[in-house]
């Protein structure tokens, strides 16, 4: 089956995963006490939001990775816009994308016996830049499709996500305390 403009819905599609997982991982960080079943709830969403920003930010492979914003934008304008938009300098950025690829690569996608990596990764950078290229994929998509983007802002998104995920998690807490 061929799905039109496959990369545009895909990669947009991987932007909400990451945005819905890291939402759902820092809204049940915030409830305690802790049943042992949110913990391996949000240790599974916070793997999801890795291997989802890896996706788009991790290896550029591409014969396997057609999402990587290599692939889907002009890479020097992408990289200069992106570096600002997380205000990192070109090194301080590799550190940071390092930091999420050898979790994915130690624990979420696969798991080294023993792994470098002892914590899950801070999604602050991370957001910030999913932000962007949410934001360059939707002027692909108004020039692409010549239709207008659905939805507001990736933050506006995430914002809403944490909300409706942090309410759910406290009402799921509070039956189960009756």
């Amino acid at each position: 089956m061929i799905v039109p403009n496959a990369d545009l819905k895909f990669a947009r599609d991987t932007l909400r995963a990451f945005i819905d997982a890291v939402a759902l991982a820092r809204a049940l960080q915030e409830l305690q006490p802790q049943p042992y079943s949110l913990k391996i709830a949000r240790n599974a969403a916070f793997d999801v939001a890795v291997i989802s920003w890896c996706i788009l930010f991790g290896s550029d492979h591409a014969h396997h990775q057609k999402l990587h914003w290599k692939h889907m934008f002009d890479a020097d304008p992408f990289r200069d816009g992106l570096l600002a938009a997380v205000g990192l300098t070109l090194d301080e950025w590799s550190e940071y994308r390092k930091v999420l690829v050898d979790y994915r690569n130690e624990l979420a996608a696969h798991r080294d016996l023993n792994p470098d990596t002892t914590h899950h990764p801070n999604f602050s950078k991370g957001l910030l830049a999913a932000d962007f290229y949410y934001e360059r994929l939707r002027e692909r998509i108004q020039v692409e499709t010549g239709q207008p983007p659905e939805g507001g802002t990736l933050t506006e998104h995430y914002s809403e996500r944490h909300e409706v995920f942090l309410k759910q998690m406290t009402t799921a807490i509070a039956s189960l305390a009756n």
